[in-house]
C-alpha cells in the first residue's frame, strides 16, 4: 500500500510537469500543432492528447484552425487563448505613472501614462489603486480575468522578501512593495525599472542568447540577460550602469558621486536644453540645429564610450532603449561609426542595436515578467 502510495506522489508531479512544458511550448511558439509537441518534447502521443486536453478543458489554450494538407489529414492548430486572461504592469517613476495591458499572448493591447509625481503618502497609493482600476475598467476586462499586476519601479529589489532595499530617485530606503500593491485585489510582483525594459526585449523577442540592455531614460539604468535569463548579481544591482564612472571627478551624480554615466548619459541631459522635452530637441536635432547637432554628438561620444566598456565587460550584444533609445533609430548608423573609431577591438558594428519596443516599456516588461511567474505555476 505505501509503495503505491508513492507510486502516485510521484506521478502527479511528473504530469503538472509535463502539462507545463506543453503549454510552455504552445505559448513561446505560438501555435503548434499535436504531433509538433510530441516530436519537440520528446512526449508520447497520449501524453500530449491527455495534456492538451486538460489546457482546453482549463481555457488556457485554444484550436485555432488547420495547417495546410501535405497529402494528408489537415494538422489542428494549437493557440494560446489570447482573451483568456491578462496582465497589468505598473511603472512608477518620480513624476509619472504607466499603466500597461498585456494579453494571455504577451502583447501589448494598451497603454497610459499619466503626470502624477511620486510622494510617499497615502493619498498617493489609493490614488495608484484607483488609476489602475479605472484602467482596467475602461479596457472592458472582466475582473476575473486579470491575474496580476507586476509592478516597476526605480529600486533596488529584494525579490524573496518583496522589499525596495534602495531607491534614491524616490528616496526610499528599506520599505515593503506591499506599500504600493496592499490596496488593489490582484497577486503582484515587483522588478526593477530598468531590468524591466531589458525583460520586454527578452520577452517579445524570445531571445535565449546574452546581451546587455542599456535604458537611457530620465535616469540611467539596464540589464544583464545571460542564456536568455536576468542576472542579478549577488546584491541585486547588477545592470547599474548609471553609476559607473564616466569621467573621473566630474560633473555630480544624484547618487553623491561625481562623474557618473547618470548626468552625461541620461534622456534629461538632452531634454534640459530643450524646455525639458525630448521630443522638442529631436524635432530641432532634425531640422539641423547647429546647437542640438553639437550637444547630441557630444552625448554620442559618451555614449558611445560606455557601449564599449560594456562590449569589453561582457562581449555580447548590446541594446539600446529607454525614451533616448527609443528615438535613436535613424542615428544608429552615426553611433556604430563612433563606437568602431574609439574601439580598436571591434572590426564590425552590428552588436548594437536599439529597442524593439518603443512604448512604455518598463510597464510592459513587468507585466510580462508577471505573466510568466503565473505561467511557471500552469
Amino acid at each position: 500500500m505505501l509503495m503505491a502510495g508513492n507510486r502516485k506522489q510521484t506521478k502527479e508531479p511528473l504530469k503538472i510537469k509535463y502539462k507545463n512544458q506543453i503549454f510552455k511550448y504552445i505559448y513561446l511558439n505560438r501555435e503548434s500543432s499535436y504531433k509538433d509537441i510530441a516530436y519537440s518534447l520528446g512526449f508520447s502521443m497520449p501524453t500530449v492528447l491527455t495534456n492538451t486536453k486538460e489546457l482546453l478543458d482549463d481555457g488556457f489554450i485554444e484550436e485555432v484552425g488547420f495547417y495546410s494538407s501535405t497529402g494528408g489529414r489537415r494538422a489542428k492548430i494549437l493557440a494560446p487563448k489570447k482573451d483568456a486572461f491578462y496582465t497589468i504592469g505598473v511603472n512608477i517613476s518620480r513624476n509619472h505613472i504607466g499603466i500597461a495591458l498585456v494579453n494571455f499572448c504577451g502583447e501589448l493591447k494598451n497603454w497610459r501614462r499619466i503626470s502624477y509625481p511620486y510622494i510617499d503618502e497615502e493619498n498617493y497609493y489609493e490614488t495608484l489603486s484607483d488609476f489602475i482600476e479605472d484602467f482596467i475598467e475602461g479596457n472592458n476586462i472582466q475582473k476575473e480575468k486579470i491575474i496580476g499586476v507586476g509592478y516597476s519601479v526605480p529600486s533596488i529589489i529584494d525579490p524573496e522578501e518583496k522589499v525596495m532595499i534602495k531607491s534614491h530617485v524616490l528616496g526610499l530606503r528599506d520599505i515593503l512593495c506591499l506599500r504600493f500593491s496592499k490596496k488593489i485585489p490582484y497577486d503582484s510582483s515587483f522588478i526593477n525599472d530598468a531590468n524591466a525594459a531589458g525583460y520586454c526585449e527578452l520577452s517579445t523577442q524570445r531571445r535565449q542568447d546574452d546581451f546587455v540592455y542599456i535604458s537611457l531614460s530620465d535616469f540611467v539604468g539596464g540589464g544583464v540577460f545571460k542564456n536568455g535569463q536576468l542576472y542579478l548579481g549577488d546584491n541585486q544591482r547588477s545592470g547599474e550602469f548609471g553609476h559607473m564612472i564616466l569621467v573621473p571627478g566630474g560633473k555630480p551624480c544624484y547618487c553623491g558621486k561625481k562623474g557618473c554615466v547618470d548626468p552625461y548619459c541620461s534622456a534629461l541631459n538632452l531634454s534640459s536644453i530643450s524646455e525639458n522635452n525630448l521630443d522638442l530637441f529631436f524635432h530641432r536635432l532634425e531640422q539641423g540645429d547647429t546647437k542640438y547637432m553639437v550637444a547630441f554628438k557630444t552625448y554620442l561620444n559618451y555614449l558611445a564610450t560606455l557601449i564599449i566598456n560594456l562590449r569589453m565587460a561582457f562581449d555580447c550584444e548590446i541594446i539600446v532603449g529607454g525614451y533616448v533609445g527609443e528615438r535613436l533609430d535613424p542615428y544608429l548608423d552615426e553611433l556604430r561609426s563612433i563606437v568602431l573609431k574609439k574601439d580598436t577591438f571591434e572590426e564590425e558594428r552590428l552588436f548594437i542595436h536599439t529597442c524593439a519596443n518603443k512604448s512604455e516599456v518598463s510597464a510592459y516588461g513587468a507585466a510580462l515578467f508577471h505573466m510568466e511567474k503565473y505561467i511557471e505555476r500552469i
